[in-house]
C-alpha cells in the first residue's frame, strides 16, 4: 500500500509521475525502472551493478506495471471514501520500520503512515505491524497472522 501521507514526499512523488509517465509514453522501459528505483533510495551504484545482473532485463520488461501500478493505487493518494464504505473486517499489516538499504530514500514510516490513514479511514480494521520483518515477510509468520485474523 504505497499511498503517500505527508506533504513532505509529495513534490518527489508528482516529479515521479510526471516522469513515469513521460518515459511510458516514450517506450523508455528502462528509464521507469531507474526513476522508480531512485524514487525509493536505489543509489546510482546500485543502480549500475543491477544493470549487470541477469535479472535487470527481467525487471525492465515490467516496468511498464510501474505506471499501471500508479494508476491502480490512484496515484498513490489514499482513497478514503471508498475505504469508508468497506463493511467487512480488514487486515492492515506492515512491516516495522523502513531498514533496507534500496529503500532509504523513504521515510523509515512510509508504510506506516499508510497504514495508519488507512486503518483510520476503514470502519472496521485490525492493525498488525510485523517487527523485524522486511518488505518480503516470513511466510509462516504472515501465514500465523492471517489464521488469527480469520479464525477471529
Amino acid at each position: 500500500m504505497p499511498y503517500v501521507i505527508g506533504d513532505d514526499l509529495w513534490p518527489r512523488f508528482n516529479q515521479y509521475l510526471a516522469d513515469t509517465h513521460e518515459a511510458y509514453k516514450a517506450g523508455r522501459d528502462e528509464e521507469m525502472l531507474e526513476l522508480f528505483m531512485r524514487l525509493t533510495g536505489g543509489p546510482d551504484a546500485d543502480i549500475a551493478a543491477g544493470k549487470q545482473h541477469p535479472y535487470w532485463a527481467l525487471s525492465v520488461a515490467l516496468a511498464h506495471t510501474l505506471v499501471k501500478d500508479a494508476m491502480v493505487l490512484n496515484d498513490y493518494k489514499i482513497p478514503t471514501n471508498r475505504l469508508a464504505r468497506i463493511t467487512q473486517s480488514v487486515l492492515v499489516t506492515t512491516e516495522g520500520p523502513i531498514t533496507e538499504p534500496q529503500m532509504a530514500g523513504l521515510p523509515t514510516d512510509f508504510f506506516d503512515r499508510a497504514a495508519k490513514a488507512i486503518a483510520a479511514a476503514t470502519p472496521q480494521t485490525e492493525r498488525h505491524t510485523l517487527d523485524g520483518q522486511g518488505h518480503v515477510v516470513a511466510p509462516e509468520l504472515m501465514a500465523r497472522v492471517l489464521k488469527t485474523f480469520f479464525d477471529q
